[in-house]
């Protein structure tokens, strides 16, 4: 499944340039804590909780850049993705994971 999409908005210049902003300090962000996350995963081989990477990413340029709201639910979409990776990892482990490709 593929986690992207793209729309055609009608919008002058200025808005667009703004939107554009908005996207990039978000992806920023999202790289960012997904660096955090994986990094503390294989180092400790624990996940990192949402509540600690939302402090460590709390003075980052890009999450105070961003309207708060849309800071948190980028940094909520990297823990949702990573419980994820974390679920397959325990599933292959476990033998329960089929690969839906050669299923």
């Amino acid at each position: 499944m593929y986690k992207n999409q793209k729309n055609h908005i009608g919008c002058d210049k200025q808005t667009y340039k703004l939107l554009r902003e908005l996207c990039h300090l978000s992806k920023n962000l999202y790289n960012y804590s997904l660096y955090l996350v994986r990094r503390y995963f294989f180092e400790n081989g624990t996940r990192l909780e949402y509540e600690r990477v939302h402090h460590l990413v709390k003075e980052n340029e890009n999450y105070k850049l961003l309207p708060s709201q849309v800071a948190q639910q980028t940094v909520q979409a990297v823990d949702e993705a990573f419980k994820s990776f974390v679920g397959l990892l325990e599933a292959k482990k476990g033998g329960k994971f089929v690969n839906p490709v050669f299923a």
